[in-house]
């Protein structure tokens, strides 16, 4: 027997009562002296027979069990052991039943021992169903809602149940929560909190949800060799391939601003890209005395050729595998998942595909020409946007009729000055002593044949100078 059952107490009453009636009688007396649980015997009549009386106190019932015995140590002994063996006393806690037939009236020991064993079999089978141990159901990482505050029982009969505690609000179940408490928004009901568990709500008070910040991908393109954005290239270049361009991927970030949650990879890698361009051939200019430079091009795959008088814009979309699923604060891997800054998205974020985030452009044009020596020789002069042109600070030699300056344009002179020493400006008109010769001059750059205007100056005589040319 285990040191904290609880176990029959025996008593002996010191007086011999004369019959059998008076020691019940005596025996009931001490009634209210004794413990649940506690026997007291009482010999009767010359003092070989006794009541042995089982006490049963719960609260104010007071009753008592009564079976007769030999008096002699040993006749007790084994009456007090047939009880013990009846009942199963091991354990924490001895149950007495109100209920049970009591045997105080018995007309012989036969059918006082017949009453008490039922009445202990049924006290013991009502102590196997007692609660012996309660127990809180631990979760060796994290609780969830379906495991916290969840409480396991053991019974005397070593028979297992379990129990959730909820909250049980005092307030009406309509009455509103009038402002929000962590998680808990404001207008929740006490009728949804009673279904809560109060750990949950603790929880919610106390460590708000903090949701994911994305930064969603995002990538660039290059030109890898051979070329550079915004520069200026000759008609008839070989047009930029797959082979010179390159791009550059960002896969994104998941961020959890708890201090806790490390960042991760909103996507996952690039698969690939594909590079397109958009030609916007240069305009027709009647003044210029040019027509339009080719045939416009939108969102064309890049394909061999050379490059037309215009502009070229290039743009890149960047293909990506999907990426990983990703926790708020609390571990949750909703799907969608609430966002800080982006609503609700996937969770995870799918394969797809982004344009690149910026363009890079090329603009193709022809050189103009000048003969500065007026020897026949003509200078390339460094490439201009394809358009009106400037041409500031070109020094030219002194001319003649007989050895005349001459330029050579791809579009039509709007003017020609000479550099003014007294005013510091090129404000001296020379446009008219330059005379167009050839309106068809042919030149062929990098394969491509370009119209050109030939002028010739044709003004007399005039010294060396620096002169500020512009076309239309």
């Amino acid at each position: 027997m285990s040191t904290n059952s609880k176990v029959l107490q025996l008593l002996r009453n010191a007086e011999l009562s004369p019959d059998k009636g008076s020691a019940k009688e005596a025996l009931n007396g001490k009634l209210n002296e004794l413990k649940d649980g506690q026997i007291l015997i009482n010999r009767y009549g010359d003092g070989s027979k006794c009541i042995i009386g089982i006490a049963y106190v719960k609260d104010d019932d007071k009753k008592m069990f009564l079976l007769e015995s030999g008096a002699s140590d040993e006749s007790v002994s084994a009456a007090l052991a047939r009880i013990t063996n009846l009942s199963g006393f091991e354990g924490d806690t001895y149950v007495a039943n109100s209920g049970v037939d009591f045997i105080d009236n018995a007309t012989s020991l036969n059918d006082a021992d017949k009453k008490l064993s039922a009445a202990i079999k049924e006290v013991s089978d009502s102590s196997k169903e007692a609660i012996k141990s309660i127990e809180q159901k631990v979760e060796p990482d994290k609780y969830t809602r379906q495991t916290a505050d969840q409480y396991i029982t053991t019974s005397v009969g070593n028979k297992l149940e379990s129990f959730q505690l909820k909250f049980t609000p005092l307030s009406p179940s309509t009455l509103k929560m009038p402002s929000a408490m962590g998680d808990l928004a404001q207008g929740t009901t006490a009728a949804v909190l009673r279904d809560m568990t109060l750990s949950e709500i603790l929880d919610s008070i106390l460590f708000k949800t903090v949701y994911p910040t994305i930064t969603d991908p995002s990538g660039t393109i290059g030109f890898k060799d051979s070329f550079t954005n915004n520069s200026i290239v000759e008609v008839g270049t070989v047009a930029p391939q797959d082979k010179n361009m390159n791009y550059t991927f960002n896969k994104g970030v998941v961020r959890v601003d708890d201090g806790t949650t490390a960042n991760l990879d909103y996507v996952g890698d690039a698969t690939g890209v594909t590079y397109t361009y958009t030609y916007t051939p240069g305009a027709a200019n009647t003044d210029a005395g040019v027509e339009i430079g080719g045939t416009a091009e939108n969102n064309v795959a890049l394909k061999d050729g050379k490059l037309g008088l215009g502009t070229y814009v290039y743009r890149g979309t960047i293909a990506y595998n999907g990426g990983t699923q990703f926790k708020d604060s609390k571990g949750n891997m909703t799907n969608p998942m609430q966002t800080t800054n982006k609503g609700e998205v996937a969770n995870p974020h799918l394969a797809g595909n982004l344009n690149a985030s910026n363009t890079l452009s090329i603009n193709v044009s022809a050189p103009v020409y000048i003969d500065k020596n007026a020897d026949g020789n003509f200078t390339k002069n460094a490439l201009q946007k394809w358009g009106s042109m400037k041409f500031t600070g070109i020094a030219l030699s002194g001319t003649s009729a007989d050895k005349p300056l001459q330029i050579k344009t791809p579009r039509k002179l709007k003017s020609v000055n000479s550099y003014n020493k007294v005013s510091g400006k090129y404000d001296t008109p020379q446009l008219d002593n330059f005379t167009l010769t050839d309106p068809a001059v042919q030149e062929t750059i990098n394969g491509v044949t370009v119209n050109y205007f030939l002028y010739k100056w044709t003004g007399g005589s005039l010294g060396g100078g620096n002169y500020e040319i512009m076309t239309y």
